[in-house]
């Protein structure tokens, strides 16, 4: 199986998670890998409780029934050996109705004992007016494979390795560039979802398990929302993955605004589709929202084109190059959030001019990152990142292309192309 990156920051959050302890909320789309990271983690935990609270109706039910913190305790020491200097991981938490309301004790009563709570739709935990208990938990995001995580389960750890040692070489061969300019094409084709990545590397219809997927994620919708149009879940997310490049708006879906508006608050709550916040320099600024799927294999699968696989190093005709640019944005987005930051928006100079940078990553400094599907880089192309650093008073902007790296300066300011496979938090935050 795939060692996830985010193994790393869960362990982080358990080592650092001081009495009285957070309750830890593992959160994202079905199918991202959640439940093993979480099992893998906890493996060299001794003292750990499982409950898993789909699967396990007949517990879900009785602590449903249960009406106070005090009953529910007893009713895990009775069911399952719980003790507060366990580990507890309830999977599937939103399933229950009761215990988000639970949570404020965990932390409170239980203060010793590490609770992780993981689901898909966590706003379902918080249900029936129950507040989310800020400051009580401490929350990890997990998303598809990035790249990386795609070359490691391929056991190319040769180009890993070379990504990870950039900041220090500064350099890429013409032969390792093209090398993982040709395992990004798989990457696109493929996505990031761990079971299809498996069943692609075995030589198995990895398109056939990525359909049974969707449809599994389709019966969901159905069954949890007020739609009863089986076509609804397909039209949410076509009406993001054919606009990818561009604010989202609700007319994207044809549909009224209300059941538009519907459709992409599930889809969000779910984690299949990623809402990211445009804005000016002037806080008062309002713009339309960009949005994204959760899978960058998934995104080219269902994009409205009778065209052919997009390539990052073979599609030339230029009007397939503007659809490659979307897809190109929506997988750069991923790899930023792997490391677990939350903390990207988009930026746009005003209504009047369509002057804009794709992603805004915050560090020390607000770092401006412009997507681009060209195979040179010019001075040019960092024309929207040299707009917004003279606004903002930044020093370094990057473009990141299918080009090879590439550093210019003007002005005072350090302008860098940065090659798709390097675009991940570490190696920006080491060149900035």
């Amino acid at each position: 199986m795939i060692k996830r990156d985010a193994e790393a920051l869960l362990e982080r959050i358990i080592a650092t998670n001081r009495s009285p302890k957070n309750v830890i909320l593992v959160e994202g789309a079905r199918q991202v890998g959640k439940t093993f990271l979480v099992n893998r983690v906890l493996e060299k935990y001794p003292n750990v409780i499982k409950i898993n609270l789909e699967s396990n109706k007949l517990l879900r039910e009785k602590i449903d029934l249960t009406e106070s913190f005090e009953s529910f305790t007893k009713l895990l020491e009775l069911e399952t050996g719980f003790t507060k200097e366990s580990i507890i991981f309830f999977d599937e938490a939103q399933e229950s109705e009761k215990l988000g309301g639970y949570i404020r004790s965990m932390k409170e009563i239980w203060k010793n004992t590490t609770c992780i709570l993981s689901g898909s739709s966590m706003t379902r935990l918080f249900r029936n007016d129950t507040r989310v208990p800020v400051g009580r938990i401490a929350r990890l995001n997990i998303h598809s494979c990035n790249f990386i995580e795609f070359l490691r389960s391929r056991k190319k750890s040769v180009l890993e390795e070379l990504i990870f040692s950039f900041p220090k070489i500064r350099g890429i061969e013409p032969v390792f560039h093209n090398e993982l300019l040709s395992e990004l094409d798989l990457y696109l084709n493929i996505g990031g979802l761990p079971e299809v990545i498996n069943s692609f590397n075995q030589g198995e219809d990895f398109q056939r398990v990525r359909r049974t997927i969707m449809l599994d994620q389709q019966e969901d919708f159905l069954r949890k929302s007020s739609s009863t149009d089986p076509n609804a879940f397909q039209d949410g997310l076509r009406g993001v993955a054919n606009y990818l490049s561009s604010p989202s708006k609700y007319s994207h879906i044809q549909r009224s605004t209300t059941e538009a508006k519907e459709i992409f608050s599930l889809l969000e709550s779910w984690h299949l589709v990623l809402k990211i916040e445009q804005h000016g320099i002037v806080s008062t600024s309002s713009f339309n929202p960009k949005r994204y799927l959760y899978d960058i294999g998934i995104a080219q699968e269902i994009r409205n084109s009778p065209f052919p696989r997009l390539s990052f190093i073979k599609t030339l005709n230029p009007a397939l190059r503007t659809d490659l640019g979307g897809l190109l944005e929506n997988l750069i987005l991923l790899q930023l959030l792997s490391n677990g930051t939350e903390k990207i928006s988009s930026w746009r100079k005003n209504n009047k001019e369509r002057v804009e940078v794709d992603f805004i990553l915050k560090h020390e400094q607000s770092i401006p990152i412009e997507c681009k599907s060209a195979l040179s880089i010019t001075l040019r192309s960092f024309q929207y990142v040299r707009t917004f650093l003279n606004q903002s008073g930044g020093k370094t902007g990057f473009v990141t292309s299918p080009a090879p790296y590439k550093v210019l300066f003007e002005d005072g300011k350090k302008l860098i192309n940065l090659p798709l496979y390097l675009c991940i938090p570490e190696v920006i935050e080491g060149l900035c």
